[in-house]
């Protein structure tokens, strides 16, 4: 894959969670990098829960390879965040792939 496929900015961060001063979770991420990838939109699907309906996004990004990625960060898409469920590195270890889920309420 030549590097013009890689139109897209993503920034992956690891999700932290404080306290705050009454003891309550507060998310504060942290970016561990931003690169550039090669967008791949997959699929959606839709269904019910006890609290309504959720659709979920399935994308993949292709990056260059790097082994500090792990299914614990997430991934901003512009205004869109998704969790890691996959990293699937080349048999080189020269790119990767990383599969990831939107939850979208």
């Amino acid at each position: 894959m030549g590097a013009g496929q890689m139109r897209t900015s993503i920034t992956i961060q690891d999700p932290n969670t404080s306290q705050d001063a009454l003891g309550e979770e507060v998310k504060s991420p942290s970016t561990l990098a931003t690169v550039w990838a090669r967008k791949i939109e997959k699929s959606g699907k839709e269904y019910f829960t006890q609290s309504g309906e959720v659709a979920q996004a399935a994308v993949v990004y292709q990056v260059y390879y790097r082994s500090d990625v792990t299914t614990d960060h997430i991934i901003v898409d512009g205004s869109r965040t998704l969790d890691i469920v996959s990293i699937v590195p080349d048999a080189r270890e020269m790119m990767m792939e990383i599969i990831c889920r939107e939850n979208i309420a």
